[in-house]
Parts: structure tokens; C-alpha cells; sequence
């Protein structure tokens, strides 16, 4: 859901100031046939997008896969999820920028960072994305807020 852009404006119009955006394992990407878009520079990217786009703050973490998890998976010669790693967390503020210092790949770990929402107020002022921004005389999202039961008939679709 980090990739679709409705799904990410739908957010951004409840006004988020905090995001926690968690992906799965992502190592660096080694130049080699595997996915950019599943590489940590890819979705580090995605995270500091969002946290331009929605002038918010971007909680980021990854996974760390171990060698025995990748056997127990049989991902080896997967084209993810084929090498230990993959681990790491940032925060992004509001203008993008990395409020904290890289993790090894390899190891869980904690970082932190001193949020100031009056940051957020301040960049939503400037970037009105789900206002003027947004061209809402051209574009607009509809979303139903009703609940849906996990299982549903064709009677309870009609």
C-alpha cells in the first residue's frame, strides 16, 4: 500500500502527522537482476516522498531476515528475501529530511528523534496537498467509511 498513490492521499487527508510505515526485509540493491522497488534505496525513497507529500513525519522500519529464516522460507534462489539483512529504521521529517543516523543491515535496533508537530502545522501551510494543492476543481477522491464485515453473500452485495 506504500506504492499506491490513492491509498496514500486517502491517508493524507485525515491529517496524519506521525506515520509508521512498516516494510518487509529490503537490502541494498547489489546491481543485480532482483527488484529495485523491493531494495532499501527504493523504499527509503517511497518514505521520504510521503513525508514531503503528506507533511508528516515518517516512522520507517524494515525487517532483518536470518540465513535460517531464508532456508525455513526456501528463498534462497528467490529473487527476495534471498539474503540476510534487510533490517532498517529512520525518521523522516516533514521537508524529507533523515532525523537519524543508518543501522546495520544485519541487527534490530532502535532509533529515535525528537518530533516537533509544529513543524507539521508549518509544512502543511506551505504544501496543501488535500487543498489548493491538490486541484480539487479537477480531482477528488470518494472514500465510504461504512464497516465491512470480512465475509459477505451476494445478497449483502446487492
Amino acid at each position: 500500500e506504500h506504492f499506491d498513490p490513492l491509498t496514500n492521499f486517502n491517508t493524507f487527508s485525515q491529517g496524519e502527522r506521525i506515520r509508521c510505515a512498516a516494510w518487509p526485509c529490503v537490502p541494498v540493491h547489489s546491481g543485480g537482476p532482483e527488484p529495485y522497488s523491493m531494495s532499501d534505496e527504493a523504499v527509503a525513497a517511497i518514505s521520504r516522498v510521503y513525508s514531503i507529500q503528506a507533511q508528516c513525519y515518517t516512522l520507517h522500519s524494515t525487517t532483518v531476515i536470518s540465513e535460517p529464516s531464508i532456508d525455513m522460507m526456501g528463498t534462497k534462489q528467490a529473487a527476495v528475501f534471498n539474503v540476510p539483512g534487510g533490517g532498517n529504521a529512520r525518521i523522516f521529517a516533514p521537508d524529507r529530511r533523515q532525523l537519524t543516523s543508518e543501522l546495520p543491515a544485519t541487527e534490530e535496533g532502535m532509533v529515535l528523534a525528537d518530533l516537533d508537530l509544529d513543524q507539521v502545522t508549518m509544512h502543511k501551510a506551505i504544501l496543501d496537498t488535500c487543498g489548493h494543492n491538490g486541484r480539487p476543481e479537477l480531482l477528488w477522491l470518494g472514500r465510504d467509511n461504512h464497516a465491512k464485515p470480512a465475509v459477505r453473500t451476494d445478497r449483502d452485495l446487492s
